[in-house]
């Protein structure tokens, strides 16, 4: 009570020096602001929204999304599974759907992304605003703002491609909308909520064991934690998740074992690479590394975070300003996003975590009286909390860095702590001016993507070009890309290369090339380079393919590459030499920036010269143990 008496206080003597009739004029002022702010909040959400879709159409990796591309073209072809994830069949119906339109297909990602963060954030606000009018366009402003922060998970490296990291985002944002819905709601809702809970459940672990070996846990002890202790429902869940997993298990393999085989066969190639995904180097706790702009950039978003709580509280005219500030900051916003030149201004998603932060140090200053009518949410908060390093769990990167690709999750911890003081509030206009502040933050991690995309050049160059990928639809590439790409497949097609032969990737960085002239990669999508035991990853995997397969297959090296595997040592192995038993079918120089070097390096596509029956005998000799036949 006492800061709200000093606040009126304050106030009044602002008031008074602004002159008779300034309370008047400047309730007049705030009241127009407050009725447009929502339409602002859904014109930047739009604007970003659009943003993102627009450049999807921009680019193409040649590494990590080549990968994606040819595991989602052919999910069946590989049995082994580096890193394990089976993100490929989930998707593979999309893919076939689209006709392989990659366009088509990164859109659809950006949408179904944005929709179950919506869908998420819509349950959440409908729990933490329960006197709010739902159907108004300002809470749909509100709640579609908060959603574009998910966006940021494209910002993180723009790699729109569906991929496991994107499957495991859409299950846990599916997951954490059940588990709010089972801890918040009541009669069939509640149903659906562990009907979702289950569903996302079984999406995450196709998507990334790993992930889902945290997120079952902590899903559980939340709902213990929350009071929700309905064991009958969470069976139930669970036996979904299960069924369902146990169903794709059948489908994908014919037999559970078959199964179970495929994930322990991967878990072991894994460890044989050594890239650091092993399992006894995932369980660690990684640095955030702040740069002292981020330092900056972290103080002044918890500032912004307890500024505009005390707006809610109407504490001393902070409403009206914070409002207006809004109001003025949604049009600089679309206007970056619209600026061809816009400056990248340098720092990560891992600001996000300052959201919470702020949070939690103004209920530590203000609320403090009110943590008992928080209680019954602060499991669902600290879940939501740690959420971003659940989500980057078992990758070899920085977890920080990593999980603030799901950086929404820390934007709605931070609303769930606030929970006692957003259920005393029915005005969702000062949400809307707090979102678009949010999104003030999250635009220029958008920008900077595009500015500096992964392994590739600025998409805000006049460089670009159509290039129809695999011929199943045009995607923007570089001058420069487009020269290489097309290079490669007249020497391919010169040399009598048909779509479907195999083609083994020596060079370490480059199944995007074979994606794009339709080419089979025996044993797995991508020979990754650059690690301990990528040679010995590749022998074994290609062990496990037939000697009929690899007695037809092409090669691609890269002789002095710098991630190029062993073509002798890998060669050998299935009895083959890279001298005698091939002929040059071409070469060429890579793109600048292909892989990320800017150096141009020399690739070559070897065409193998011996007679198949003599090439398969050499291999089985070389193999003794393995006796396979064509399948």
């Amino acid at each position: 009570m006492a800061n709200i008496n000093v606040a009126v206080e304050w106030e009044s003597f602002v008031l008074s020096i602004l002159g008779t009739g300034s309370r008047q004029r400047l309730d007049c002022f705030s009241n127009v602001v407050a009725r447009l702010l929502p339409v602002f909040s859904l014109v930047t959400s739009g604007a970003m929204l659009a943003f993102t879709i627009v450049y999807s159409s921009y680019g193409f990796d040649l590494t990590d999304e080549g990968f994606y591309f040819l595991w989602l073209a052919e999910p069946a072809a590989y049995s082994i599974h580096i890193p394990v994830s089976f993100f490929g069949f989930v998707y593979h119906p999309i893919y076939n759907f689209l006709g392989g339109d990659a366009v088509a297909l990164r859109r659809v990602n950006v949408l179904v992304t944005f929709g179950v963060t919506w869908l998420l954030s819509v349950v959440l606000m409908r729990q933490l605003l329960p006197h709010s009018n739902t159907k108004s366009i300002s809470f749909a402003a509100m709640t579609a703002g908060i959603a574009t922060t998910s966006l940021t998970y494209f910002a993180l490296w723009w790699l729109v491609t569906p991929s496991y990291n994107s499957l495991t985002l859409q299950g846990m944002m599916l997951t954490f909308t059940g588990l709010a819905i089972a801890i918040n709601y009541y009669s069939w809702q509640r149903l659906l909520g562990w009907v979702c809970i289950g569903v996302g459940g079984w999406l995450v672990f196709l998507a990334k064991p790993s992930t889902a070996a945290l997120l079952a846990p902590a899903v559980l002890a939340c709902l213990m934690a929350s009071g929700r202790r309905n064991y009958l429902a969470i069976c139930g869940s669970a036996s979904l998740a299960a069924s369902l997993t146990l169903a794709c298990a059948i489908a994908i393999d014919g037999s559970i074992r078959g199964f179970f085989n495929r994930v322990l066969n991967s878990i072991g190639m894994l460890d044989l690479l050594g890239s650091g995904q092993e399992f006894n180097k995932i369980f660690r706790i990684d640095n955030m590394n702040l740069s002292s702009r981020e330092q900056m950039i972290m103080i002044l978003i918890i500032l912004m975070i307890i500024v505009g709580a005390l707006a809610l509280r109407r504490w001393f005219m902070l409403s009206q300003v914070f409002t207006v500030s809004g109001f003025f900051l949604a049009p600089i916003v679309v206007a970056y996003l619209l600026w061809p030149n816009a400056p990248a201004l340098g720092f990560r998603g891992v600001v996000l975590f300052s959201v919470p932060a702020g949070a939690i140090l103004f209920i530590a200053l203000f609320e403090w009286r009110e943590l008992k009518s928080l209680r019954p949410m602060i499991p669902l908060a600290l879940l939501l909390l740690v959420a971003p390093h659940i989500y980057a769990f078992g990758t070899n990167g920085n977890y920080w860095s990593h999980g603030s690709a799901a950086g929404f999750f820390w934007v709605a911890s931070g609303l769930v702590f606030l929970t006692p003081l957003l259920r005393q509030s029915s005005d969702v206009s000062l949400l809307c001016a707090l979102v678009v502040l949010l999104q003030g933050v999250c635009a220029p991690l958008l920008v900077q993507a595009v500015k500096a995309p992964y392994r590739q050049e600025s998409f805000f160059s006049d460089n670009y070009v159509d290039w129809n990928l695999r011929d199943q639809g045009n995607v923007l590439v570089s001058n420069g890309f487009r020269d290489y790409l097309a290079e490669v497949r007249s020497v391919v097609e010169q040399a009598g290369f048909a779509a479907g032969n195999p083609m083994i990737d020596l060079t370490g960085r480059s199944p995007g090339l074979l994606y794009d002239l339709k080419a089979r990669s025996p044993g797995q999508p991508w020979f990754v380079g650059s690690y301990s035991g990528s040679d010995a990853l590749a022998i074994a995997t290609l062990n496990g393919e037939s000697c009929a397969t690899l007695a037809n297959a092409w090669l691609l090296v890269e002789p002095g590459g710098p991630r190029s595997l062993d073509e002798s040592e890998v060669t050998q192995s299935f009895g083959a030499n890279l001298v005698s038993d091939y002929v040059l079918a071409g070469s060429f120089k890579t793109a600048a920036g292909a892989g990320g070097y800017a150096e141009r390096y020399s690739q070559r596509i070897l065409k193998p010269s011996r007679v198949a029956q003599e090439a398969i005998e050499a291999c089985e000799r070389a193999r003794p143990s393995v006796h396979q036949e064509a399948p």
